[in-house]
């Protein structure tokens, strides 16, 4: 009815669930003026939601032996996370928390610039990064989403606020472009 798309696959190997959720909200959703914006989200997102601090989100997760991976890609921001089978229930509402309603907490908004700064720096240092964005660069031209820099640049990502943040959530993060798997127990 909302448009997600589940699957679900049950199997009895061990005692776990493993979660992979993705929306189509990846970094060629960028604005050129705004570039990082997509990646800077995924540093963001599970730091907080309507109905948990980062706090208590972090220790409803770690209480329970879970690391939720928030990743991005040019195409999808992706959530991934394995637990135990009677946890099920509490993770997925948990992860949908971080999906649906994260809360972008200004402190940890300041708190993720700064790693995903140091994180462009980094990249900036490595030879791999530098051969592999300047061939993107080079095959797709003329503002193509896979000629960008996927992490944005360091003044991007300086420039970009917190209502940008919420922007990008609301205008890409949504149950039409929800696509879930679940395999477990």
């Amino acid at each position: 009815a909302n448009g997600a798309t589940v699957i679900a696959q049950h199997t009895t190997t061990h005692r776990a669930v493993t979660m992979h959720a993705s929306v189509a909200a990846g970094s060629g959703h960028d604005q050129d003026s705004a570039l990082g914006t997509a990646y800077f989200v995924a540093k963001v997102i599970d730091r907080g939601t309507a109905s948990h601090s980062a706090d208590a989100l972090a220790e409803a997760l770690d209480g329970r032996g879970v690391s939720l991976s928030v990743s991005v890609s040019r195409h999808l921001m992706t959530f991934s996370c394995t637990c135990l089978a009677e946890d099920v229930e509490d993770v997925l509402a948990l992860v949908a928390g971080v999906i649906t309603t994260p809360t972008f907490p200004a402190a940890q908004v300041e708190l993720r610039r700064s790693s995903v700064i140091t994180s462009i720096r980094q990249d900036e240092d490595n030879p791999a990064v530098v051969a592999t964005e300047a061939l993107m660069a080079t095959l797709f031209t003329g503002g193509h989403p896979y000629g960008r820099r996927g992490k944005g640049t360091v003044a991007s990502i300086q420039a970009i606020g917190r209502d940008a943040l919420i922007e990008f959530h609301r205008a890409h993060v949504g149950a039409s472009s929800l696509r879930v798997v679940i395999v477990g127990d």
